[in-house]
């Protein structure tokens, strides 16, 4: 995370990606539509580097190398639903735009409509900050300083629980969030 003036960006909220789908159900006996196809929709967030991002229509990333090798390994083919932002695939999935998001930490609310794998990926939170300021430790380091943090990011939902007097400033991409703190 980075810190610009009294600002904190959340960056990398506890990478845990996940494969997930929208269950199918099968219905009268019937194969469910996602057992009588290979092919596999997808959404990223579109400019989350060196994760998962879209670049001149392709995926690329790691979340991108990991479905190139569960393609291999089971058969499937992903094919990529572009999207202009991190909520819009949130909003696909949840609409059954897009049957998996590779990179996705679990939450309650998620769980309400999305089934998750066992992680295969995981990286720590990062808290960036502006050069001068203190180490951070953890979000009760935080003080009085306001958090940015990407809308829909699982973490908006995790700190407004365990942390409910941290202040957070919604933002539209990490990329911005950079750029706002930058420019404090």
């Amino acid at each position: 995370m980075k810190i610009i003036r009294n600002y904190l960006l959340c960056t990398m909220s506890l990478v845990v990606a996940s494969c997930l789908s929208i269950p199918l159900q099968a219905e009268n006996g019937q194969k469910a539509a996602s057992e009588q196809s290979n092919n596999v929709t997808y959404c990223v967030d579109p400019n989350w580097a060196p994760y998962e991002a879209i670049r001149n229509g392709i995926h690329v990333g790691i979340s991108a190398q990991y479905l190139h090798l569960i393609a291999e390994i089971s058969g499937l083919t992903f094919t990529l639903i572009p999207t202009e932002s991190w909520q819009q695939s949130l909003e696909y999935v949840e609409q059954g735009k897009c049957q998996v998001i590779p990179m996705l930490n679990t939450s309650d609310y998620r769980k309400q409509f999305l089934d998750f794998s066992l992680p295969y990926f995981e990286a720590p939170n990062v808290l960036v900050a502006k050069s001068g300021v203190p180490m951070i430790q953890g979000y009760t380091g935080v003080g009085s300083r306001v958090v940015g943090i990407v809308q829909e990011y699982r973490q908006v939902e995790y700190i407004s629980r365990h942390y409910p007097g941290l202040r957070l400033k919604l933002i539209p991409s990490e990329e911005e969030g950079l750029k706002r703190l930058a420019n404090e």
